[in-house]
């Protein structure tokens, strides 16, 4: 059984104001989609809407990334989230390089 959605979670301002330095670069789209079927896929499954195998056993029931309200958040804050990973997610920077 999934527990209750956890608190909201939210970026920092400084990475909410980032801007996508990737934007329409092909490769880099290319290069995500890789990353996403190899890792992310497991739980948050093949259409993005959090119904991934993994992801049913977990406490914490995987976000939907087609959702209104995560498509609403900027770039920066949605690399943010994906490189500092929250329980059960873990953070996902060195998947792609990022240092910081």
């Amino acid at each position: 059984m999934l527990s209750a959605a956890p608190a909201p979670w939210s970026a920092p301002a400084s990475a909410s104001s980032q801007k996508n330095p990737f934007a329409g670069d092909q490769t880099a789209i290319q290069q995500g989609k890789t990353i996403f079927q190899g890792v992310c896929i497991a739980c948050h499954g093949a259409s993005g809407k959090g119904d991934g195998p993994a992801g049913l056993s977990l406490n914490v029931h995987p976000g939907d990334l087609t959702s209104s309200k995560l498509q609403s958040e900027s770039d920066g804050a949605i690399l943010w989230k994906i490189s500092t990973g929250r329980a059960p997610m873990p953070p996902f920077a060195e998947a792609y390089g990022k240092d910081d």
